[in-house]
């Protein structure tokens, strides 16, 4: 069992995130910040069009995030079908920092939980979270886990639409408590 160093602790990705400027809710506007935070160049733009080069940069972020140990992610249930336990991490970091919506719909100022929630299922089934998961703090298994959640056909282990919008309802709540306290 490896020596606890600093070293090889969890780092919070929150510390990555907080860098980016209050108001960002773009990715495109937020990868420079979160690029220099970590120390990384921004790919050549003899890779092709913005869109592809922000594409490469993500990809960048989320292995180099993985590599540096930022996973705040520790299961502690045992048995959790619908991967709610998951969901609520990337939930929480999805509302806290709307830039990782990657999605201009979701990340708007006052995207209604039911937008959200069904670009949550979209994101999930294109496995966003799984080809991505060093952004959102989660292993690979962990985001086709969630993906398998979102798309069963049973209910005991389906994470639904329903389900979705009470994390994301309670997540707005908690942001809006820890910003009046």
């Amino acid at each position: 069992m490896p020596e606890f160093d600093a070293k090889n602790r969890k780092k919070d990705i929150r510390e990555v995130y907080g860098q980016v400027p209050e108001g960002i809710r773009i990715m495109s506007e937020a990868v420079p910040y979160i690029l220099a935070e970590l120390g990384l160049a921004p790919c050549d733009e003899s890779e092709g069009i913005e869109s592809t080069r922000v594409a490469i940069d993500v990809k960048n972020i989320s292995n180099t995030l993985t590599e540096r140990g930022y996973g705040n992610l520790e299961q502690t249930k045992e048995y959790d079908p619908k991967s709610t336990e998951i969901a609520k991490h990337v939930i929480d970091l999805l509302v806290g920092y709307p830039f990782l919506w990657y999605d201009r719909i979701a990340s708007k100022e006052g995207a209604s939980d039911k937008e959200q929630a069904e670009t949550f299922e979209q994101k999930t089934c294109n496995h966003q979270f799984g080809d991505l998961p060093g952004l959102y703090g989660i292993t690979g298994i962990q985001g086709q886990l969630l993906r398998r959640s979102v798309q069963s056909f049973h209910d005991y282990d389906r994470l639904t639409a329903g389900d979705i919008e009470n994390l994301i309802r309670e997540a707005k709540q908690a942001v809006k408590e820890e910003n009046e306290s």
